[in-house]
């Protein structure tokens, strides 16, 4: 019987590297500074949505006297939520859903009662009415056919409490308590939203651009997956100062606090316009080089 010898293959030590404590503190150290950022940025929203809860509350309970109020906080709060952005557009989404689920709820009720069966149906038949009715700004996202099954499963889960129109005056309330605060008392300034969304988009093309440099200087190729990485951030960038645009137009349109500056907006939607053919000539020049590479 002859013995061979068993060859190994060569192993890289590089490719088993740990990550070494300096990596770990610097990746640690970034996220917490997003974090911060994030807070800095969500903080003001957050308080006043707290506060539009609190006040729809107080109107529903204290002032109409009903007695579990529960649509107005939510109403209110979701409505405004951590995001300043598109404002308006939630509140009505917000409201209009609560309407839908509370009539297909109140109809469940009083047919089926309160059961898993009649829970299930009623998800049902509210998500596909909302999703048929969902037209324009109401088919964005799904804030709308969210909040119509989610206000429908309170109404059927929770039917002792007080009444469909008790409930849907509870919605309007909160939605109006939002409104008042998001449109009338505190409206989001269009030029910083515009302004904080342009430099994110700034900020990831200098990232992508940056590292394609340092490809190209030491002609090496991307890491697998990268282009793809960087160009979603690039596009998610893009969509974030869209959505700022929209809100921001709004802004200048309908909050009266913010009508003086039209003009203002009008020129930075010029430049942003400029912004946008600037993406898309880093996204092509990320995908030549990196192919080239």
């Amino acid at each position: 019987m002859r013995w061979g010898v068993i060859s190994t293959p060569h192993v890289d030590a590089d490719s088993f590297r740990l990550p070494e404590l300096g990596d770990v503190a610097l990746a640690w150290r970034d996220q917490v500074a997003d974090a911060r950022a994030r807070l800095r940025a969500s903080l003001w929203p957050c308080a006043q949505a707290a506060a539009a809860a609190g006040v729809a509350w107080l109107l529903a309970h204290d002032v109409l006297g009903h007695a579990q109020p529960f649509f107005a906080p939510i109403a209110a709060a979701i409505a405004l939520s951590a995001n300043n952005v598109r404002r308006g557009r939630r509140i009505l989404q917000m409201v209009a859903g609560v309407m839908i689920g509370i009539v297909v709820g109140e109809a469940a009720s009083a047919v089926m009662g309160t059961s898993a069966l009649s829970i299930a149906v009623t998800v049902l038949v509210t998500m596909v009415a909302a999703m048929a009715v969902a037209v324009g700004f109401f088919g964005e996202g799904m804030m709308f056919v969210n909040q119509s099954a989610a206000a429908a499963v309170l109404v059927v889960a929770l039917h002792k409490h007080g009444t469909g129109s008790e409930r849907a005056l509870d919605a309007l309330v909160g939605g109006a308590v939002a409104g008042v605060i998001a449109v009338g008392l505190f409206p989001a300034h269009p030029l910083t939203m515009l302004r904080s969304a342009e430099r994110e988009v700034l900020r990831s093309l200098a990232g992508a651009l940056g590292r394609v440099g340092e490809l190209l200087a030491t002609a090496t190729g991307a890491e697998p997956g990268w282009t793809l990485a960087a160009a979603q951030d690039v596009h998610r960038q893009l969509g974030a100062l869209a959505a700022a645009r929209v809100s921001a137009r709004a802004n200048v349109r309908v909050a009266p606090r913010r009508w003086r500056l039209r003009a203002e907006v009008a020129r930075e939607e010029e430049r942003i316009g400029r912004l946008d053919l600037l993406a898309n000539a880093a996204l092509s020049l990320l995908r030549v080089a990196t192919d080239a590479l």
